[in-house]
């Protein structure tokens, strides 16, 4: 059987944890409130599979930055702050 190594070799890129080269923290993020996630399409620029657009819910914001929760393995922990220019609210669906 292939020592962990081994398996870390084959693992596809978009499997392992990644940066967001785009990520911006405001100051004192810590301290802004959780809000009512809203679905927003965000730009995020891996730091090895490199520009996407992804689906995700914006649930913190503040003038110029947004905290946008993605369902992505490669982010740890749920998500980044953006830059406000890279997330953009989705329009409601009709079900």
């Amino acid at each position: 059987m292939p020592n962990a190594d081994a398996f870390e070799r084959m693992a596809p890129m978009h499997n392992k944890w990644q940066t967001a080269l785009n990520e911006s923290w405001p100051p004192n993020a810590r301290d802004i409130p959780e809000q009512a996630g809203r679905p927003v399409r965000a730009r995020v620029v891996w730091s090895v599979d490199g520009e996407e657009w992804i689906d995700g819910r914006a649930t913190k914001w503040v003038p110029g930055h947004v905290f946008v929760a993605i369902g992505d393995r490669r982010c740890n922990p749920v998500g980044f702050w953006l830059p406000g220019a890279d997330a953009h609210e989705k329009p409601p669906t009709s079900d």
